[in-house]
């Protein structure tokens, strides 16, 4: 028997799919695809059709499972070697999360040599409070989750760019998309020659 599409994830509400729902999706969608619905076979009746696009469009809300191996990003251990965590005494990197689909800078936390372990083998972004003296995991409380795609190094070894995905209302703690969005100050840049 072929594996069922993967459907079992935490729902940007925080409510897990379960099995018994996943099976009856199973045979009507077919997630990755969100404009095609698989024809309802031997279950014609309407009402179970528009009870079904329902059910399909919670799904498609979902995110995968905490710790999901598929999420986990390639490393390249030479480099990883290069982070120099020994410039800060707290042993911090800054790292400045940038949406991976338009470039918006979304916000600038620290990261230790454990938490870019953690967001290397979660493929979620992870950080190191300064204040609180411990590990948080961007959307664990607030639901506005960080996928990444890639984390890059800088020249020098002691800054990190982490392009992710942000789903939910944005990575701001007020809601805001970005925790970049007030203007200290403005002006014209320099024209062009």
């Amino acid at each position: 028997m072929p594996p069922r599409p993967f459907l079992l994830g935490l729902c940007a509400r925080g409510l897990q799919v379960g099995a018994k729902m996943a099976r009856a999706l199973d045979d009507a969608v077919v997630l990755g695809q969100p404009s095609r619905l698989e024809p309802l076979q031997g279950r014609g009746h309407a009402r179970f059709a528009q009870q079904r696009i329902r059910q399909r469009r919670r799904v498609e809300q979902c995110l995968p499972v905490r710790g999901d191996a598929r999420l986990a990003l390639r490393v390249a251990e030479d480099l990883l070697a290069e982070v120099d965590f020994v410039k800060d005494p707290d042993g911090l990197v800054p790292a400045v999360v940038q949406d991976a689909t338009d470039g918006t800078v979304l916000t600038l936390a620290y990261m230790d040599a454990e938490a870019l372990r953690r967001t290397l083998e979660s493929g979620r972004t992870w950080f190191y409070s300064r204040s609180r003296r411990e590990y948080w995991q961007k959307g664990e409380t607030s639901g506005d989750r960080q996928y990444v795609r890639e984390v890059r190094l800088d020249c020098d070894g002691d800054a990190l760019v982490v392009m992710v995905d942000q789903h939910g209302r944005g990575a701001c703690h007020t809601g805001a998309r970005t925790c970049f969005y007030r203007t200290v100050g403005s002006g014209p840049g320099v024209p062009a020659p």
